[in-house]
């Protein structure tokens, strides 16, 4: 097949033998086999298969106007673009800030982890517990657990 010329899509294609209109047909059949249709010699399935490719086309262009929406980003960025703080880089992919959210929020549980251990209570207790002796009151935080022993200290060694 000779290379084809850019075609003026108001000529119409037709049956009549003309060489450049059976070159397209069978180019365009070809390309429709390739993307799973059955192409066809005939002007009118060629014309059938060429509008349910086009309506795929039109489809598969929604889906991605509707990624790039999705991602923030203009239709022929590479990267997010930038951001106001500091925990995502700027310019960086997707997977890129994924990982850095990531390894944020490991480190900040691993900080809470550390907290409650210094606590000396369990996760999620929102008290000190109870204590052995009298001068601090039981299940008080520990703003008001120190209130107590600065009341303490102050009482008895002024």
């Amino acid at each position: 097949m000779s290379q084809l010329q850019p075609w003026d899509v108001n000529t119409p294609i037709n049956d009549n033998g003309d060489k450049a209109s059976q070159e397209l047909i069978e180019f365009l059949s070809g390309i429709v086999r390739i993307l799973g249709g059955e192409g066809s010699n005939s002007v009118e399935d060629l014309t059938e298969d060429a509008t349910l490719l086009a309506l795929a086309v039109i489809a598969a262009q929604d889906d991605v106007n509707h990624l790039v929406t999705l991602s923030g980003a203009g239709v022929d960025a590479d990267h997010l673009g930038t951001f106001t703080g500091s925990t995502i880089s700027d310019n960086k992919t997707v997977k890129v800030a994924l990982q850095e959210l990531e390894t944020l929020l490991e480190t900040i549980n691993e900080k809470v982890g550390d907290l409650i251990t210094l606590s000396g209570v369990a996760a999620n207790a929102t008290d000190l517990g109870t204590f052995t002796g009298s001068k601090i009151s039981d299940n008080i935080d520990i703003k008001a657990a120190l209130q107590e022993i600065e009341t303490e200290v102050e009482t008895h060694h002024p």
